[in-house]
């Protein structure tokens, strides 16, 4: 897991369940309403397998309130689960961008396109057949819709990245490992907008008591980080006989001038 600390705030993630509507594309009628939908949610519910089923766009929509707090000295990012199988996402009627496939997640940036107070959301989503969208067919309904949670997250100014496909932006490379040692190379992937100047990434490895392990602190040199770790006679992973797993946390500090 990786978390961002030494900044004012640390990472919130807040989950977009409730206050969504869905309409038909199609639907000319001005200022109709949508029908209120609780997320993850599919418009082919009701459908039983067969070849016939709703292949079609629709509208999901919802208020997105942006208190000051959130808006000042913050970055906000939506981060979807999975839409099945094309979104395309706007706010405040502007395109934030496109992600197709419906069952790998995406991360966008909506830093610019809110406002402080009530900004309105919009997520068409698309299962319509398409030649560029896996999978093309099969023995299976392509079922459309919002299918998977969807999250805000809040971070600081600079922080680990969330849009690396939506992942948590650090990825763990083992080199060499046995009973006695292992040896770890860690990615972590930042997001920077202030630069590096007096920055430091701070990784931390702990077992499964929450006891620290291996712990390093490095200065920030670039959008991409990689550090060492070696580890004293780990506890090797045995499936389902002994499926031990070590903890990762990262964070990215200010070094105060200084010191």
């Amino acid at each position: 897991m990786a978390v961002l600390t030494g900044y004012a705030n640390e990472r919130t993630d807040v989950l977009l369940s409730d206050g969504w509507t869905i309409r038909p594309i199609s639907d000319p009628t001005p200022g109709k309403e949508g029908t209120a939908v609780t997320l993850p949610h599919t418009w082919n519910a009701s459908y039983v397998k067969g070849t016939y089923y709703n292949r079609e766009t629709m509208v999901y929509s919802r208020t997105l309130n942006v208190s000051e707090s959130m808006f000042r000295n913050n970055r906000l990012f939506l981060r979807f689960e999975g839409v099945n199988s094309v979104a395309d996402v706007f706010v405040n009627r502007k395109t934030v961008g496109q992600h197709k496939g419906g069952y790998t997640a995406f991360c966008m940036e909506i830093t610019d396109y809110v406002r402080e107070g009530d900004n309105d959301l919009e997520v068409w989503v698309s299962n319509a057949f398409r030649t560029d969208v896996l999978p093309i067919s099969g023995d299976f309904n392509v079922y459309g819709g919002i299918h998977r949670p969807v999250h805000l997250l809040m971070t600081a100014k600079d922080c680990i990245s969330p849009t690396d496909y939506a992942s948590q932006g650090v990825y763990v490379h083992q080199e060499n490992v046995s009973r006695q040692e292992a040896e770890l190379r860690i990615e972590t992937v930042l997001s920077l907008t202030t630069g590096t100047e007096a920055k430091q990434l701070r990784l931390t490895m702990t077992d499964a008591s929450g006891k620290a392990v291996a712990q390093r602190t490095d200065a920030v040199s670039g959008g991409v980080m990689w550090q060492s770790l070696l580890l004293k006679a780990p506890t090797l992973w045995q499936g389902r006989k002994n499926p031990y797993l070590l903890s990762y946390k990262g964070g990215a500090t200010r070094r105060r001038r200084g010191n």
